[in-house]
């Protein structure tokens, strides 16, 4: 089945994004609505065309692109977006570009080439970038949010906590009784730090 395009989708899109970003903008506290640029708290004189971009689920390699400004799936990584940022910045007479982050985090390399891509692209069309956050950014949600150049959030959302977190269980107590001696050998200094038969070491600063 073919798809049927609209010759004035680009503009309803346009217009919708528009809307969308200043209806945002109307719900947060006043307290951040004060930061906003001028053209997102409505008191500017003219109208302008803002790229909106939703960034929505685990951060993680793989899949594939859908619309203009919106993936098909939940997964978050470059290859996906990619295409979306440059399709953003490109956009004609657009000031800024705003991003809607939903996400717990996920692939730290992700993250970080995410977070990378969008310095450049600011840097390269000297577009400022405005993330709002929904329910959570936290991990590398927060990450690549720290590329905008501000970040804003309902007073019931979730943001931060950068890190990594390996969890397991030692059994070192059962072994001993057992008069078992496990045996390991491993190159580098915290290979084995996470190792079971072990008494737990302090994480390496």
């Amino acid at each position: 089945m073919g798809q049927h395009r609209c010759p004035n989708k680009g503009r309803h899109s346009r217009r919708n994004i528009y809307k969308m970003l200043r209806s945002i903008a109307k719900v947060i506290p006043s307290s951040l609505r004060g930061k906003l640029p001028a053209y997102m708290r409505g008191d500017a004189r003219r109208q302008v065309t803002i790229p909106f971009i939703v960034m929505q689920g685990v951060i993680q390699a793989g899949g594939t692109s859908g619309g203009p400004f919106q993936p098909q799936s939940n997964r978050i990584n470059l290859q996906r977006f990619n295409g979306i940022f440059d399709k953003a910045f490109k956009t004609k007479n657009a000031p800024a570009v705003a991003l809607v982050i939903n996400s717990p985090g996920g692939s730290p390399v992700q993250s970080s080439l995410i977070y990378k891509r969008l310095l450049h692209l600011k840097k390269k069309y000297k577009k400022p970038i405005h993330v709002f956050v929904e329910d959570v950014c936290a991990s590398g949600g927060y990450y690549i949010a720290c590329a905008a150049d501000d970040i804003i959030v309902d007073e019931s959302s979730i943001v931060g906590s950068i890190g990594v977190l390996s969890q397991s269980f030692g059994v070192k107590s059962a072994v001993d009784k057992l008069g078992l001696e496990p045996r390991l050998l491993t190159a580098g200094r915290v290979k084995s730090q996470n190792n079971a038969f072990e008494v737990s070491k302090s994480s390496p600063t």
